[in-house]
């Protein structure tokens, strides 16, 4: 690979802060191949700053732009399954429907048919005006 495949994000990862991180990386680990190249926000943005005017047009932000680069979107689940319950991930969802990003799915347990059966509820009663964030003001 050259410099720049080795810095261009195939997968942009979606996911919780909330998320337990042996999960998120139990999570990556089985889904993806350890060659792949992926973008997470919370590794690659300074979470400590003020990112107000970033968010101006929140399509041009930084996560969006990554997101745009990407090959994929991978909606990083834990056994709570409470990303999908985010405004952020909701938003990301939306962005990659847009710009018609692949968006798949993964849990620490893909074979968890119960965890699968709350996420598709969760996912049936999805209400922007309810979603969770770490901040109202969000």
């Amino acid at each position: 690979k050259n410099a720049l495949d080795c810095c261009k994000a195939q997968v942009f990862i979606s996911h919780s802060w909330n998320e337990a991180f042996e999960e998120f990386a139990t999570s990556l680990h089985q889904t993806l191949n350890p060659d792949t190249v992926v973008w997470v926000c919370s590794f690659a943005l300074c979470q400590h700053s003020d990112i107000a005017q970033a968010l101006e047009s929140v399509e041009r932000c930084p996560f969006a732009e990554a997101m745009n680069a990407a090959e994929r979107v991978l909606l990083v689940m834990d056994s709570t399954a409470e990303a999908i319950e985010r405004c952020w991930v909701v938003l990301e969802a939306a962005l990659a429907e847009k710009w018609h990003k692949d968006y798949d799915m993964c849990l620490p347990d893909d074979g968890n048919q119960e965890l699968w059966r709350r996420v598709g509820s969760k996912i049936g009663h999805i209400d922007v005006d309810n979603c969770k964030a770490s901040y109202a003001e969000d």
